[in-house]
């Protein structure tokens, strides 16, 4: 695991999986850190990142208030297709694609109705995923969900598997 600049210089090795949970739309040049996944992972390997989808229902409803749009906190903002578009660009095929998800809490901050963190166990999404885990009917609900955000594009969250060629 690595937290911090991806400096490809600090490793020797390639790497079958790499992973990046929203950061991508954190980094100034994303053909740059593109270009350093591709040179770290062996071909045939897996890269998989999540980031927000800049056209999920969210954006739509809240329009100006949606607070997922500020700099600087994200620098880019991405769509199905320019992020399968950033990939093929460097050599990448993208073999499975997710738009999932809606986030009460972010709903709740962006109308100024809670000021709860993101990530925290006390945040509405945490709850709501707690409950989510104790219930058949309600991990069905939630399957059904994502795959018709899926199928439209319009989840809050993009996730994306892509290749190295």
């Amino acid at each position: 695991m690595h937290e911090g600049k991806l400096d490809v210089a600090n490793y020797k090795e390639e790497f079958d999986v790499i992973t990046s949970f929203e950061v991508l739309e954190h980094i100034n040049n994303q053909n740059e850190e593109v270009e350093k996944f591709h040179h770290l992972l062996r071909k045939g390997g897996l890269f998989y990142c999540t980031t927000p989808n800049f056209n999920g229902l969210l954006r739509y409803y809240l329009k100006s208030k949606y607070n997922i749009i500020g700099y600087p906190e994200h620098l880019t903002y991405f769509t199905k297709k320019t992020l399968i578009f950033l990939f093929k660009n460097h050599n990448f095929v993208n073999v499975k694609f997710l738009s999932t998800g809606i986030s009460l809490t972010r709903l709740r901050t962006s109308k100024g109705i809670s000021e709860e963190k993101y990530v925290a166990e006390t945040s509405s999404d945490e709850k709501l995923r707690k409950k989510m885990d104790n219930s058949i009917f309600l991990t069905f609900v939630k399957n059904t969900i994502d795959f018709i955000f899926t199928f439209f594009n319009v989840g809050s969250t993009l996730k994306g598997d892509f290749i190295k060629k």
